[in-house]
């Protein structure tokens, strides 16, 4: 089977939506398909054994909440109308490739729907995003991307939280496939929690208001300068918003919370920084899936997470890990102050977070239930 995929669109980052798609791509090539990856740009490329990629320039179709003006409108008609010429480009380029099946990956543009259906083959389409609600973004002319979808073969929903959220946008709704990660890259069998006098907290992943940052910093705050003076160390490490990074920084100076808290860029070794933490936060505004908090259950960390969006269909509170109410830090502070005093609970509560990590969201799982899916598309277009 020969399967192209395309990206978000953009250039290709370093979000879980890319790194889902690319670990579907190498499982993929490891069960002996080939894979074919259209992406917009080469900056921060991961390249991969076996993945071939093409790269043509071409435009996401996001725009901010806020984008309602006049000049933003035209400014998104002149990036539609050079996705259209780019389209033409990937037609030509890859018309004769003999391509089984199509896999659009996130909600972006219609170049790859377009492309499927010039060269007459089925069209996945993976659901990976809420946008509005996670990345408080919508699509220019969502009519015209809806529309689209509702050509496509299947979609495909990360959660529970986006499959509910797009069937009433579609004629069909979404299938339930859970993302998977490769269990061997993450997962720490032998990790050992709650040993030291000092508990470890890391918090990971893109530095944005909508991660929560701020509530974790407020929320230990509470827990150093209360009068049991909890002691929690708290690391954060990501990119993103200079703005908002640089408040998280002046409130820490400003509050003198430097003996508590580090604020690190991305760290590439996030396997040996794990194996330093005994918790892992999720504070996100609202998850879609929330990739980094399957990548700390797999760790054996403790998973305190927020209880929106698809961050409650991973964790069952107080069995696989802590849920406390979003946006609220002293809720999140009285989660992490349980954990430490309860120490051997919350050891068996990592224990069977990280068993059912490993039975539920691998990516041999994720990869089983997509190419079963592929089978049954290719049958019914073959008929």
């Amino acid at each position: 089977m020969k399967i192209c995929f395309f990206s978000q669109g953009g250039f290709i980052n370093q979000s879980g939506a890319t790194y889902s798609l690319m670990d579907v791509a190498e499982e993929l090539i490891n069960r002996g398909h080939e894979v074919l990856v259209v992406v917009a740009g080469d900056r921060n490329l991961e390249i991969r054994n076996g993945i071939r990629y093409l790269t043509i320039p071409f435009y996401s179709m996001r725009m901010p909440l806020s984008g309602k003006k006049p000049v933003q409108f035209i400014k998104y008609m002149i990036k539609s109308f050079i996705n259209q010429c780019s389209g033409v480009r990937i037609f030509f380029r890859l018309k004769n490739e003999r391509i089984d099946l199509v896999h659009i990956n996130g909600i972006s543009t219609d170049i790859g729907p377009i492309f499927a259906k010039r060269i007459h083959r089925p069209c996945v389409w993976h659901i990976r995003q809420l946008l509005e609600e996670d990345l408080r973004v919508r699509i220019f002319r969502e009519k015209n991307m809806i529309r689209w979808m509702n050509q496509a073969s299947a979609t495909i929903a990360i959660s529970r939280a986006v499959q509910e959220k797009f069937a009433r946008k579609l004629v069909t709704p979404p299938v339930l496939i859970y993302n998977g990660v490769p269990v061997e890259k993450y997962a720490i069998k032998d990790h050992q929690i709650f040993e030291r006098t000092t508990t470890y907290i890391l918090l990971a992943g893109r530095i944005t208001a909508g991660k929560g940052q701020m509530e974790a910093i407020r929320a230990v705050e509470e827990l150093v300068h209360s009068k049991d003076r909890v002691s929690v160390y708290l690391t954060i490490t990501g990119n993103g918003d200079g703005a908002y990074l640089i408040d998280m920084k002046d409130y820490v100076k400003e509050h003198g919370l430097e003996d508590w808290i580090s604020i690190l860029p991305h760290q590439t070794d996030m396997r040996s920084l794990r194996k330093e933490m005994d918790i892992g936060l999720v504070c996100s505004k609202c998850e879609a899936f929330g990739r980094v908090t399957v990548e700390t259950m797999m760790s054996k960390s403790l998973l305190i997470g927020a209880d929106t969006g698809a961050t409650p269909e991973l964790i069952e509170d107080g069995v696989t890990g802590f849920l406390y109410r979003q946006g609220d830090y002293h809720s999140l502070a009285e989660k992490i102050r349980y954990a430490v005093t309860h120490r051997e609970e919350s050891r068996q509560i990592a224990e069977r977070g990280y068993s059912e990590a490993i039975e539920k969201y691998s990516i041999t799982r994720n990869v089983d239930q997509i190419t079963a899916l592929y089978e049954e598309i290719l049958r019914k277009h073959e008929n």
